[in-house]
């Protein structure tokens, strides 16, 4: 669970700057798309492969618990998928903007927007709701079915080993810590 809400902290610092160059976009300035470009690359390949997949085992254990959980595990489940479809979209956008394919600006804005509002409200229902409820639930046993279930694989930007791909959105995110 620790680990978990770790990636959503990172995630939320992800978007937050995310939020910047979209508000950069609105007020008609020249935002960073290869910076926003990286951070997608990261959405769709750590939290949409990784992340996610750790979440619907945890949800499918706490289903097996407490069958009261349905709706709202149902919802957080379909999320993921929509959640990765957005990202995918997002980031073709952003991708082929820099490639030169004429994307009015404001379809930009909205995607990035409604992606960042997405994930944001995602993460809040279950870091509020969901996550104090896997902990009062699930057992030792649960958790290592969940660590059965999914490969674990060291967070390639915020790990102790950056990977090269991510080495400029690492240093944007050391510098503006700072």
């Amino acid at each position: 669970m620790e680990h978990l809400h770790l990636d959503h902290i990172h995630t939320a610092r992800l978007l937050d700057i995310l939020e910047e160059e979209l508000e950069v976009l609105h007020d008609g300035g020249s935002p960073d798309y290869q910076l926003m470009i990286d951070i997608m690359h990261y959405m769709t390949q750590y939290p949409d492969m990784f992340h996610h997949p750790r979440e619907d085992v945890v949800f499918e254990r706490m289903l097996l618990r407490d069958a009261t959980l349905t709706r709202v595990l149902s919802e957080l489940l379909q999320d993921h998928e929509l959640l990765a479809q957005k990202g995918t979209k997002f980031h073709a956008i952003l991708t082929g903007v820099l490639e030169g394919v004429v994307v009015a600006r404001g379809e930009v804005e909205r995607l990035g927007r409604e992606y960042v509002h997405s994930l944001r409200e995602h993460m809040d229902v279950e870091e509020g709701e969901v996550f104090p409820i896997a902990t009062a639930l699930l057992d030792e046993q649960d958790w290592q079915a969940v660590d059965d279930a999914v490969e674990r694989r060291q967070d390639p930007l915020f790990g102790s080993d950056v990977e090269e791909r991510y080495g400029t959105l690492y240093e944007y995110i050391q510098t503006s810590a700072n």
